[in-house]
């Protein structure tokens, strides 16, 4: 049993565009063309738990009794007013016990006391969460396993956060989030259409990944992941099942070959495809959709920046690791991306154990590096074909061309 508890209102939305200025004063004239409306603050965490857990209850007061209505440019998405209609609502008696996990959002609207808040926190079996935007005392901090705060609360609560880092996560928008004085930045920056609940996403996906057993670190990492997703989106941030965030394909080895092994066990075919990739280019994209091909599942090795450097010279790569694997990530047909540091990727092909193993059309099989280690097991080793004048080398060239001819 799960309890998402604390204020919730109504979000609408009214979509418009400008295109004159008003004649009474210098502001523009917003015409409406639609709108939507959606629950937010408690209630819009509790949508976004329902995603992940099956067995949800709501506290809250009705999401009528606070309205924020946002209105918005339809071209650029650019927020221009927001009219909250009451800014408070009541404190009711409220029963919390009895649930294995217990999420917070206290929005300071006048749903919970300081005592309620440390009351609700102890009651839980299992997990609590809170996200406050009140100040906090060290007898609120002890109540939970993990509080929530914006870097704005942070400044407010500077002294008693920084005492207490092992539960504070603070969250930094598009710089990421921090947890035992260290930043977790997103593993890529997405273009952002709008953050509205961006926070109730974070707390449910974390208290997914926290109740599977994973540390708070990978929760946080995983966390990040649904955000970046969600605030691609316009309106109230609802993390969907069906959404896989691109760089949740970047996986360690260990987690790799788990993949590989449930993949197999579901009588899929396992193909594996390694290199640089440090300027993706259409003859990359080729062989690699061509790999996909030949089996059910893709798993590309990428070298990391040192063995870049062992293989290719001292001036490569030109990309970073991070950003050659989120490029790979982001392509449909690639379901995993593995960085690994080695010059070759035998280790690799021992823990995942291909059924297939594919380079590029430069290659000739008896040259694949690895053929001994798939062979031996029983996978097949093949080669795909080529794009003529398609490579890394031939880019950087014409690259460097231009830059002599500028530089002359």
């Amino acid at each position: 049993m799960i309890a998402v508890v604390g204020e919730s209102c109504t979000d609408v939305y009214v979509y418009g565009n400008c295109e004159r200025m008003c004649p009474e004063g210098p502001v523009p004239v917003f015409n409406e063309i639609r709108r939507t409306e959606a629950m937010g603050m408690a209630a819009n965490t509790y949508n976004n738990m329902i995603v992940f857990f099956d067995d949800v209850d709501l506290i809250s007061n009705n999401p009528k009794d606070i309205t924020k209505t946002r209105f918005v440019d339809s071209k650029t998405n650019q927020l221009l007013l927001r009219i909250d209609d009451n800014d408070q609502c009541e404190q009711v008696s409220k029963s919390v016990s009895g649930y294995d996990i217990i999420v917070v959002s206290d929005y300071c609207k006048g749903f919970l006391t300081n005592t309620d808040i440390v009351q609700i926190g102890k009651s839980r079996n299992k997990l609590s969460v809170l996200d406050t935007k009140r100040k906090l005392t060290q007898e609120i901090i002890d109540s939970y396993d993990f509080i929530k705060i914006s870097e704005q609360d942070y400044l407010a609560n500077k002294k008693i956060v920084d005492k207490n880092t092992d539960s504070i996560i603070i969250t930094l928008g598009e710089g990421g989030a921090c947890f035992l004085g260290n930043i977790h930045k997103p593993p890529i920056t997405i273009q952002t259409f709008d953050v509205s609940g961006a926070g109730d996403v974070f707390k449910a996906s974390f208290s997914y990944m926290m109740s599977t057993g994973k540390s708070a670190i990978e929760s946080i990492n995983f966390a990040q992941n649904c955000c970046s997703q969600v605030i691609q989106k316009r309106g109230t941030c609802v993390y969907e099942k069906d959404m896989r965030p691109p760089t949740s394909k970047i996986q360690t080895l260990p987690e790799a070959a788990e993949q590989a092994t449930r993949h197999r066990q579901q009588g899929q075919r396992i193909v594996f495809t390694n290199g640089c990739f440090d300027l993706l280019h259409a003859g990359h994209v080729s062989y690699l959709a061509e790999a996909r091909a030949l089996g059910d599942i893709l798993i590309v090795g990428i070298n990391s920046d040192d063995s870049v450097r062992r293989l290719k010279g001292p001036q490569r790569p030109i990309n970073q690791e991070a950003d050659r694997s989120a490029v790979l990530a982001a392509l449909e047909f690639i379901d995993y991306v593995v960085p690994f540091s080695e010059e070759t990727p035998h280790n690799l092909l021992h823990e995942i154990r291909p059924d297939v193993l594919v380079k590029g059309g430069t290659y000739c099989i008896d040259d694949v590096v690895g053929k001994e280690v798939v062979e031996a097991y029983g996978g097949q080793v093949c080669v795909t074909g080529a794009l003529a004048g398609k490579s890394t080398t031939n880019i950087l060239k014409v690259a460097s061309d231009i830059i002599e001819k500028i530089n002359d």
